[in-house]
């Protein structure tokens, strides 16, 4: 577990925080880094993913395909989520519902994707090695997430310092 970790947080410190694609401001510039950057993350994934579930050559020979197909499935809808959100504003009342309720149709068509493929899982594995693909993932989830959150605390603790840490300007200085 501990191995695992580390890994992670060498793979992050090394694609950096905005390469991951969550917090990129502009979409055109840097589109190529951010995919590259969730490229490794998913690598990652898989490697992770391939360690806990304990995969035999054969279950793995049935297994990635689906799994690919699972997360490309999964990727369009997320895209597809993306550019409604960008598209749409929460200024008024009507365009708040219109976002909730686009929003909760989002999740109803995640589920649907997620309740397909449990059920190609299971044709290609057995229910404990699917209930440990679930598992896992979310745990992998959930430690990249961590790890962003520990980034983000990190970066703003430095900017406090810097700021802190600045000399004040002199009084006839033309910005006091």
């Amino acid at each position: 577990m501990k191995k695992w970790t580390i890994i992670l947080a060498m793979i992050l410190s090394v694609i950096g925080l905005p390469e991951i694609g969550f917090a990129q401001q502009d979409p055109q510039a840097g589109q190529d880094q951010g995919q590259s950057g969730l490229d490794k993350v998913r690598s990652l994934e898989v490697a992770y993913l391939s360690e806990k579930m304990n995969l035999t050559p054969a279950e793995a020979e049935k297994f990635w395909p689906v799994y690919n197909s699972y997360i490309a499935e999964l990727q369009q809808l997320i895209n597809a989520r993306k550019q409604t959100l960008h598209a749409q504003g929460t200024s008024t009342d009507a365009q708040a519902a219109q976002a909730l309720k686009d929003e909760f149709i989002f999740r109803e068509k995640a589920l649907a994707i997620q309740e397909k493929y449990k059920n190609q899982f299971l044709q290609v594995l057995p229910p404990r090695k699917v209930a440990i693909f679930y598992k896992s993932r979310q745990e992998f989830r959930n430690k990249v997430l961590n790890e962003l959150n520990r980034r983000q605390a990190m970066q703003k603790q430095r900017f406090n310092n810097n700021i802190q840490h600045r000399r004040p300007l002199h009084p006839g200085h033309p910005r006091n």
